[in-house]
């Protein structure tokens, strides 16, 4: 009806895709599964309306006409764990109000129940939608709005006391911290806000039509504000993420209903390439940290700004030098800098670092942005109701910077005055590399390997694939190949017109007592 409706309305001779109806009183389903329909009224729009079509919540006892097997397995177990957690609005068909309670609040609860804690790190909720299809003409006037409706169907069923499924939930829910006495506050536990909508019996026509504009309007409404919230908080998808997002959590829970889906960890595995020093930045701090977990390191977000402070500063005397620039070091760090490392420190904390609480054994992993649930574990439990705390505070960022500056000048009143600025910035830049990566041997491992950010400058696109080392920008494979240690050193002088090419494997030099392997990249 929805579809036909906004088809209709929009003119056109273009026919959309829509359910089929069943016949009058049939037992059997029409189909199985989920289906995905577009809403003609936003099909060209930059924000379309993209509308889900499932069984019911249990998806019936009896075969499908369209199917030879039974696919309540599927839907009970598989569908909601994706369609509630990617949904921005759900709506659902009531025939009978009157069990409401004993009925379909227990089943839109249960059914909410066994998804809101298989996934981590959720932007934000679905909203709920209650159709009552067929309502008596006769009833008030004022019954016709949603408003209206939505207070009296909460108001009727206040006591959840005597349903044995919702009492089990309930002491469920107290126990990470939620307090539920009534139907209304059980419900919000779940999803962001819940409307009612009547649709009438037959016989007025053109107040179905009237109720049908309203649940259309809600949806579309809901779906704005749902939208407008994952904007704000950066994890809006468009439509080549939501399908790498749904596909990664379709194959994930497929593989393991049990275990929760992370969004921060497949953001992380699909983040945007950067394109300015803040986004490398926040790339290789990730990385660091994503290394220091591997390495069994306690209280890992506390230590990781001091981690990577020298290896940025080092960094930063590339930038300088590479480009040219003038200007103190308290000039060039404000101009130049700041802002870069203000918007990664703040990008760091809100969207990568997890909540720092802990209870009876669980930590929270909900980030900033995603911790509307409360206190969720790593395996998707929700231990206790609370507001994010924070392992690194935004206070803490003059600290860090300023000691990145402290740095940043000492290393380059350290630079040599014979020679190349640039040259001699690289050679100390990549001493201080090397020492970098002893100390943080995981970093090293093929799955830290970054292909957004050059990781032996930090301020550039890698271009050159290395078998052994990695991958690197340009600019640092065309740099002088120095490397000093243990009082010797070896070079490689570029001639201005060398095409750039790793070669095979590379040649290998073994470097004093480490024997460390290092590769060089060739130019011919």
């Amino acid at each position: 009806m929805l579809i036909g409706r906004e088809q209709a309305s929009i003119g056109g001779t273009k026919s959309f895709p829509a359910p089929v109806n069943g016949l009058t009183d049939d037992l059997i389903s029409n189909s199985g599964d989920v289906h995905l329909y577009a809403d003609p009224a936003t099909h060209h729009e930059k924000h379309p309306v993209l509308l889900a079509d499932c069984e019911g919540l249990g998806g019936g006892q009896n075969v499908p006409r369209a199917k030879e097997h039974q696919s309540m397995y599927a839907v009970k177990c598989l569908f909601p764990r994706t369609l509630y957690t990617f949904s921005d609005v759900t709506v659902f068909v009531v025939q009978e109000p009157r069990t409401f309670q004993s009925d379909v609040l227990v089943n839109l609860v249960e059914w909410a129940y066994s998804s809101i804690e298989k996934a981590v790190n959720q932007p934000v909720l679905p909203h709920l939608i209650i159709t009552l299809n067929r309502t008596d003409n006769a009833i008030n006037e004022e019954q016709w709005d949603p408003r209206t409706a939505t207070d009296m169907l909460l108001a009727a069923h206040q006591d959840i006391t005597q349903v044995p499924e919702l009492i089990r939930i309930v002491q469920g829910l107290k126990l990470s911290g939620h307090s539920v006495k009534s139907a209304k506050e059980l419900p919000e536990c779940f999803y962001q806000s819940i409307t009612v909508v009547r649709i009438p019996t037959k016989g007025r026509y053109m107040q179905i039509d009237e109720e049908i504009g309203k649940l259309y309007n809600t949806i579309r409404d809901r779906a704005t504000s749902s939208h407008t919230e994952k904007r704000s908080v950066r994890m809006a998808l468009n439509a080549e993420k939501l399908h790498q997002f749904m596909n990664a959590a379709y194959n994930h829970f497929s593989e393991n209903l049990d275990k929760p889906f992370d969004f921060v960890k497949e953001a992380l595995q699909l983040n945007p390439m950067p394109h300015d020093f803040q986004g490398h930045m926040l790339h290789l701090v990730l990385a660091v940290r994503n290394g220091m977990s591997s390495m069994g390191y306690p209280n890992t977000e506390r230590q990781l700004l001091e981690k990577v402070k020298s290896l940025l500063a080092s960094c930063m005397t590339l930038v300088i030098t590479r480009n040219n620039l003038t200007g103190t070091i308290k000039d060039l760090l404000n101009s130049t800098f700041r802002k870069s490392a203000r918007m990664a420190f703040e990008e760091l904390c809100d969207k990568w670092l997890p909540c720092g609480f802990e209870s009876n054994g669980y930590t929270c992993c909900n980030v900033r942005f995603a911790h509307f649930k409360g206190h969720q574990a790593s395996n998707g439990k929700i231990f206790q109701k609370g507001p994010y705390q924070p392992s690194i505070t935004d206070d803490q960022f003059e600290g860090w910077f300023n000691g990145i500056g402290a740095e940043l000048k000492k290393m380059m009143e350290e630079l040599p005055r014979a020679g190349s600025e640039k040259d001699n910035a690289w050679g100390k830049h990549l001493q201080r590399l090397e020492r970098f990566y002893d100390d943080n041997s995981k970093l090293s491992h093929s799955e830290n390997v970054s292909h957004g950010t050059c990781f032996c400058c930090i301020n550039s696109v890698p271009e050159q694939m290395s078998c052994l080392a990695g991958i690197f920008c340009a600019p640092s494979v065309l740099a002088p190949l120095v490397i000093i240690k243990n009082g010797t050193s070896c070079s490689s002088d570029i001639t201005p017109f060398a095409a750039t090419r790793i070669i095979g494997t590379g040649i290998q030099f073994r470097l004093g007592s480490s024997q460390r392997v290092l590769e060089y990249a060739l130019c011919v």
